[in-house]
């Protein structure tokens, strides 16, 4: 008997050797790579398809988006990511390396797609390696974010740049303890509306803020890292990550940005704080969805106000209760883990 339990034991300790051999480290190989973005490449279908459709303008605009995101994340990662060595490659000089080439690098690929309608751009973080057996093997992670302005903006990089930060481990989350001081010395940006007032506002958010009447001064504040704002962000989360509850999964979340560093400072999700849930409030969201020249959705808050005004089209208490929950320490260290979505 004890002879059998020996053996036993001692397959049980292979194997778990075994398991932790192929277990891959993503965030500590990440750091011993170069990272390098393959820009989008056009689908001729795609253009023969949009063509069809809305003719010559259609494609023009395709290409026009389409050199924008490329152009913006390149000179965007080039400026602003400090943790690894950085360069552009195209998709074909990629797919041409050897793998063992290939180990040496972290692609990174961008793909359009929505969450209950609104725009987002998916960024794919693939890393190649051989397992011992020396079997090719991909690892991936995908982070998203959302082009809430019509077209991605270099401040929204600069947001991504910390989300995989966080997530890697290479940089703690905002240490929400010290919130109430730090929105004290910040002022954040909001559009001027008619859904709500001043004497609104200052009930439920007790700092300095700014009413503005372009939206394109919430632009050129993130993208300038300025240091003097804050301002507000739509994410959608997965709280329930292992949950087969798709009515739940990926909640509407509003994200506080310091637009100095890109970070997440606090956030909000949309469902809990009044009880409304997304099965019943996801109409609103639709509603404002308006078709593009390429032939997708283009993203249904499309500035700012939007993101305010939305809020408050919901239900006369929520936009109170979000912000409450945004700038209460205790309610965001009580209720959030996990500050960054990816």
């Amino acid at each position: 008997m004890k002879i059998g339990l020996s053996i036993l034991a001692i397959c049980l300790l292979v194997c778990t050797q075994i398991w932790a051999k192929d277990k891959f480290n993503f965030s500590g190989e990440f750091e011993k790579r170069t990272l390098v973005w393959i820009p989008f490449i056009a689908d001729e279908k795609v253009v023969e398809k949009l063509e069809s459709k809305g003719g010559k303008a259609a494609v023009e605009a395709f290409y026009e988006e389409m050199n924008h995101v490329n152009t913006m994340v390149a000179e965007s990662f080039t400026k602003h990511w400090d943790k690894t060595p950085f360069q552009v490659m195209s998709n074909a000089d990629f797919n041409n390396l050897s793998d063992y080439k290939k180990e040496k690098y972290v692609a990174m690929r961008g793909s359009h797609g929505q969450l209950h309608k609104i725009s987002f751009i998916f960024f794919d973080f693939e890393q190649t390696y051989f397992n011992k057996y020396r079997n090719v093997k991909t690892a991936n992670e995908v982070y998203k974010v959302s082009d809430d302005t019509g077209l991605i903006q270099e401040g929204d990089i600069i947001y991504l740049i910390q989300k995989i930060k966080v997530k890697m481990g290479w940089r703690n989350e905002y240490d929400r303890e010290s919130l109430s001081a730090f929105l004290d010395s910040k002022t954040l940006l909001l559009p001027e509306s008619d859904k709500y007032s001043k004497e609104d506002l200052e009930k439920v958010y007790p700092h300095p803020y700014k009413f503005i009447s372009d939206v394109k001064e919430i632009i050129d504040a993130k993208n300038s890292l300025d240091d003097r704002y804050l301002y507000i962000k739509l994410e959608f989360v997965d709280d329930k990550p292992n949950s087969m509850d798709y009515i739940t999964d990926d909640l509407p979340n509003f994200m506080l940005i310091d637009a100095e560093t890109g970070n997440a400072i606090s956030r909000s999700r949309m469902s809990g704080v009044t009880g409304i849930n997304y099965k019943t409030s996801g109409r609103e969201y639709v509603e404002l969805t308006v078709p593009n020249a390429l032939g997708r959705y283009s993203t249904t808050l499309r500035s700012q106000e939007e993101v305010v005004v939305h809020m408050v089209r919901f239900k006369a208490s929520l936009t109170k209760a979000v912000i409450k929950v945004l700038v209460n320490p205790k309610v965001q260290q009580r209720a959030y883990k996990n500050l960054t979505p990816n």
